[in-house]
């Protein structure tokens, strides 16, 4: 039985990135936690002067999202109507990030899924703060839906790495098992946005020995247009990054550039831990 994680704040982002986990796995057993952080600042005075006396400030605030949640579940139930899956709810009032840390360890989770929330029709900025908080700080695979992403099932999948990346440990691990599984055609794509670098050192290839690759080399172009270029010209379904320190991913993420994920990556995205 898989544990997933899916977290909503009940924007249609959010819920076009559940009802892509429910094609995503539709064939395998799975328990989904369908989780709702509430903000405090989200309710108003009115909550607790309508409520009567003997109700909990707990059950107060959270009983809108509750009833949300229920009638999420009883959509999904019904428009997708999978034995396979089982279905839970979460509300918590925590920090965000701690929120969601808390529950990936209590409950055993293998995947969070989320939508990008990002602003519709923005140029540069494709994922939300709560994206980019979970991308930047949950260590566990991750799975972020852009918004609007229609589902199909994905077939190519891209890795872009650059001329710092070496490729080892268990973000490979899980990349390997996920090609396999999933019978996925990767691309791996190495990034030098300087002048060409004649002694790479791309990986031990024994890493990728039992899975099918084609690697790719570009020189000298901006890394966010290698990646968009390649993407479309390929037809790329899936862009993968794995999570090691100091690498492309640290780079992408956590660099002057980190709040402007650009549309390069407006693929579903999926981040793989070495943790």
């Amino acid at each position: 039985m898989k544990n997933v994680l899916l977290l909503t704040d009940f924007s249609d982002s959010s819920i076009n990135a559940i009802n892509y986990a429910m094609h995503f796995f539709k064939s395998e057993k799975c328990t989904f936690y369908i989780m709702h952080v509430h903000k405090s600042g989200s309710f108003t005075s009115d909550d607790f002067i309508l409520s009567d006396s003997k109700t909990s400030i707990h059950d107060i605030i959270a009983s809108k999202p509750k009833a949300k949640l229920v009638n999420l579940i009883k959509v999904l139930e019904k428009d997708f109507n999978n034995t396979k899956h089982n279905f839970e709810t979460i509300i918590d009032f925590d920090n965000f990030i701690d929120a969601v840390n808390h529950i990936i360890k209590s409950k055993h989770i293998e995947i969070v899924i989320l939508g990008s929330n990002g602003k519709t029709g923005a140029k540069e900025i494709i994922f939300g703060s709560n994206t980019l908080n979970i991308i930047s700080n949950v260590n566990c695979t991750t799975l972020v839906i852009p918004e609007d992403y229609t589902h199909k099932t994905p077939k190519e999948i891209l890795l872009p790495i650059d001329e710092k990346d070496n490729l080892h440990g268990k973000a490979l691990l899980s990349l390997n098992s996920f090609i396999k599984k999933h019978k996925l055609n990767l691309s791996v794509l190495r990034i030098n946005p300087q002048k060409k670098h004649k002694n790479f050192g791309f990986y031990d290839q024994s890493n990728l020995s039992n899975i099918y690759y084609t690697y790719f080399e570009v020189n000298e172009v901006p890394v966010h247009y290698a990646t968009s270029c390649f993407i479309q010209i390929k037809g790329i379904d899936m862009t993968i990054l794995l999570a090691y320190k100091d690498t492309f991913f640290e780079r992408l993420f956590y660099g002057s550039k980190a709040s402007k994920i650009r549309s390069s990556l407006k693929t579903h995205l999926l981040i793989l831990h070495n943790d």
